[in-house]
């Protein structure tokens, strides 16, 4: 990939391509872009609060067996002597 490095906020550079991209493939990108392979439908509503804060991790971004179970505290716990 050919680049060039602009300077850019917070000591890091902007890289952006200035030449033809090659994917893992060996084919290049197309000005079209790449086709994604699983189609996803979005909610006009999800994809605002994605754009609004894309670092924001949700429980419905978890996956289920990742999820901490919510269990009522141990017996005796919070009390004092």
């Amino acid at each position: 990939m050919v680049a060039q490095e602009f300077p850019a906020q917070e000591r890091r550079p902007l890289r952006i391509a200035t030449g033809a991209i090659q994917l893992g493939d060996g084919s290049a990108l197309s000005a079209q872009g790449l086709k994604p392979d699983i189609a996803v439908e979005v909610s006009p509503e999800d994809e605002r609060a994605y754009y609004a804060d894309a670092f924001k991790v949700t429980e419905q971004d978890e996956p289920a067996d990742k999820r901490r179970p919510v269990r009522p505290p141990a017996r005796g716990a919070g009390r004092t002597a």
